[in-house]
């Protein structure tokens, strides 16, 4: 993976594919537009989730993670250092 000085500890997009919430339920992240936002739902359920979110707490593999929207567009999964 490329090191990107703003999150230089950040999940791959493989990896993203692989958030759970803290019962197992699978996540998908996304931009609300081509302007930003981020968005998260519960995969099979397009609807399940909340528009215009700020961060969503979640694992990857039972590491604590905080998804955010990335700088200029896309999300990020990095560890969640306050777990």
């Amino acid at each position: 993976m490329s090191f990107w000085e703003r999150y230089p500890n950040y999940y791959c997009k493989d990896c993203v594919k692989l958030t759970v919430d803290e019962n197992g339920r699978r996540l998908l992240f996304g931009n609300m537009s081509f302007s930003g936002g981020l968005f998260w739902a519960f995969a099979g359920e397009p609807k399940s989730g909340e528009q215009n979110c700020s961060r969503v707490k979640c694992l990857i593999k039972g590491r604590p993670v905080v998804v955010t929207e990335a700088r200029f567009g896309g999300v990020v999964a990095q560890p969640d250092d306050a777990a």
